[in-house]
């Protein structure tokens, strides 16, 4: 299976989802595979420097070669589950592409969760922390499901 998770940059959220998933993936012998990609950015930019220590320090998990990706049409058909962290996010997608709404929720929504994971950009350390932990909690349920 091949999960996509999206947020809007891909240097923070998604970017975190996609190591956190394939991480855990990897430590339970799954087979299931993370990619990410964002709805308002460019290619080739690195995920941001508290991303990659937030992940490094609590996880021991290493996103720094992460490079962001612009949401393209086949990223969503190659993709089995399109997870965001947004309402509006799943939205932004769904206007564009209706064709794939059997496949495009939120990640909260899909780990039977309420509410949106907020943007940390900008935002400090700390709250880079709390994010991570909300992403971590909610793949760890969905894991469990798949």
């Amino acid at each position: 299976m091949k999960v996509l998770f999206v947020c809007t940059g891909n240097t923070c959220r998604s970017s975190m989802a996609e190591g956190i998933f394939n991480h855990i993936a990897k430590e339970k012998g799954i087979s299931h595979v993370a990619e990410s990609a964002g709805t308002m950015t460019y290619d080739g930019l690195p995920a941001t420097d508290e991303a990659i220590k937030v992940l490094k320090d609590q996880y021991s998990i290493d996103i720094s070669n992460h490079k962001s990706r612009s949401i393209k049409k086949e990223h969503l058909e190659n993709a089995d589950l399109v997870l965001t962290m947004t309402a509006s996010q799943r939205e932004f997608i769904l206007k564009r592409h209706p064709e794939f709404a059997d496949k495009v929720f939120t990640l909260n929504e899909f780990a039977d969760k309420s509410g949106d994971i907020e943007d940390p950009f900008g935002r400090g350390l700390d709250v880079y922390k709390k994010t991570a932990e909300e992403i971590y909690a909610s793949i760890m349920r969905i894991i469990e499901k798949l």
